[in-house]
């Protein structure tokens, strides 16, 4: 609306909902297998999307350090595909408590979700913001940056900072890993917020666009 001068009567905004094949929640066994075969402890943080540099998947690593996560007896469990091309120093180096898992189908993806109890993004822009959705739809206390559509998605049901900077990250992460309570309510306001999105209200939305464009 900024750039092209538009009245907001003239934008519809269209969102998206989690992944069928994420909707449903995993059954334990699911989730101790993944604990399992990965030698997965008990307090798990997540990062999950594509490995590229404006998820800025290090500033997640910095501030996992900076909060003490490993120190705390958390691991931080990274999951994603890497972008064609791009090898970010880190992957040569993973601190204490780090883990990347590479890119995960969607039943280990679901059981990823369901296991941690703290999902975490440093991206610097999200056309929509998929992967937060995720995590609150699995109950997750999200930590993510505030910036393009994630405040949309997020409302009130996550802990936005201002920037991606691992010191701002840090300290939220910190004050969640002390604080079970503070996670199990973050967690229910995110799942509450989730199913608030859904596939049928995106193709209600789509039909209404098509309409109004088409006559």
């Amino acid at each position: 609306m900024s750039r092209f001068h538009l009245d907001r009567e003239r934008v519809p905004v269209v969102p998206l909902a989690v992944p069928l094949a994420l909707a449903v929640p995993p059954a334990p066994a699911a989730i101790d297998a993944l604990r399992s075969r990965h030698g997965l402890g008990e307090h798990l943080v997540a990062c999950v999307g594509t490995i590229q540099p404006r998820k800025r998947v290090e500033h997640v690593i910095d501030a996992f350090g900076r909060a003490r996560g490993a120190e705390r007896g958390w691991e931080l469990i990274i999951a994603g595909r890497l972008r064609p091309g791009y090898q970010p120093a880190w992957l040569h180096a993973l601190p204490a408590g780090v883990r990347w898992l590479g890119a995960l189908g969607d039943a280990d993806l679901s059981a990823l979700y369901a296991a941690a109890a703290i999902a975490m993004s440093a991206s610097e822009y999200e056309g929509f913001g998929l992967t937060v959705l995720e995590a609150m739809a699995a109950g997750c206390a999200v930590v993510a940056v505030g910036v393009t559509s994630v405040p949309e998605v997020a409302g009130d049901a996550a802990l936005l900072v201002a920037r991606s900077d691992p010191i701002l990250l840090g300290d939220t992460l910190a004050r969640l890993l002390d604080d079970p309570a503070a996670r199990a309510s973050l967690g229910e306001r995110a799942r509450q917020r989730a199913a608030t999105f859904s596939w049928e209200e995106t193709a209600r939305r789509t039909r209404d666009v098509y309409d109004e464009v088409l006559g």
